[in-house]
């Protein structure tokens, strides 16, 4: 029968080892799990440094009816239209209905109208407001600061231009309507081009340009070929038939002694195109247009 013997020295070894190990096992677990926890930590907030966000709520009313024309549903209807428009652009879109301005010019009564009332978004109070004097019979538009730059007074003045037939018939929601509508397309157009428009860049005046200098082209075109077309049967009147070649032949018409071709370069010179500088304000100060009566 064999004996098994222990060797305690080679057993408390083996023990040591073992715990070794586990307490490193122990130690490395919480290490592994707080790594990607302190990576993740260290990843700067992408929000953190951003500039904040303008709350076109935060400006609101955008829609100021001091007479009272408007329906609980219009005007829900025109204020969150002209809510989503600001809060896209970042340019406060306004529409007020007064009672009498008296004998104040529109265009001052607007411009005091705006300040008076802290109309505008953000620090430079940027914005467009369309003001209806509905008793003085009287409208204007008024933009400040990057208000300017989306709502063009070139785009002001069509736009004004489509609104005022409304008032006259005293149509004032359709009035109203209209201003939203085309602020609406106005704004779209900016968001979409990174600009406001302008003679150069609307769609519809290039579309007219291009009709009308085709018709001039086309009128141009016959009106020369119809000329030129009298004058040669004006000198066929006195033609004859010729009886031998000869007859057609001019004396001294042609007499070539030499002939050289010489390539003496080309020139091209280019002329920047001047920028209106009343399609856009840019900066601070109002713009808009000096309105009118209805």
């Amino acid at each position: 029968m064999s004996k098994v013997s222990f060797k305690p020295r080679a057993l408390k070894a083996s023990a040591l080892a073992a715990a070794s190990l586990l307490l490193a096992f122990m130690m490395a677990v919480p290490v592994a799990f707080a790594a990607p926890e302190a990576a993740f930590a260290d990843e700067a907030d992408p929000t953190a440094q951003a500039d904040p966000v303008l709350n076109a709520g935060d400006y609101a009313p955008f829609v100021i009816d001091e007479v009272g024309l408007l329906k609980e549903g219009y005007y829900q209807d025109f204020e969150a239209r002209c809510e989503t428009m600001s809060q896209n652009t970042g340019v406060g879109v306004y529409l007020a209905l007064v009672d009498s301005i008296g004998d104040e010019e529109v265009r001052d009564y607007a411009i005091d109208y705006y300040q008076s009332n802290d109309l505008g978004m953000g620090d430079q109070r940027d914005g467009i407001l369309f003001l209806i004097s509905v008793n003085s019979r009287k409208y204007v538009t008024v933009t400040y600061g990057a208000g300017r730059d989306v709502f063009t007074d070139y785009r002001i003045d069509q736009m004004e231009e489509e609104i005022v037939g409304d008032l006259r018939d005293d149509r004032f929601v359709k009035g109203c309507d209209d201003y939203v509508t085309l602020a609406e397309e106005t704004a779209d157009y900016y968001l979409a081009n990174g600009e406001g428009m302008s003679r150069d860049n609307d769609p519809v005046a290039q579309k007219q340009d291009r009709g009308i200098g085709f018709a001039i082209s086309a009128v141009a075109a016959v009106a020369i070929a119809g000329g030129v077309c009298f004058g040669l049967r004006k000198q066929l009147k006195t033609v004859e038939v010729a009886c031998s070649a000869s007859n057609y032949e001019l004396p001294e018409a042609f007499d070539l002694t030499d002939s050289n071709d010489k390539f003496e370069g080309v020139f091209i010179s280019k002329t920047p195109k001047p920028k209106s500088d009343s399609d856009s304000g840019g900066g601070g100060g109002f713009g808009g247009s000096s309105g009118g009566s209805f």
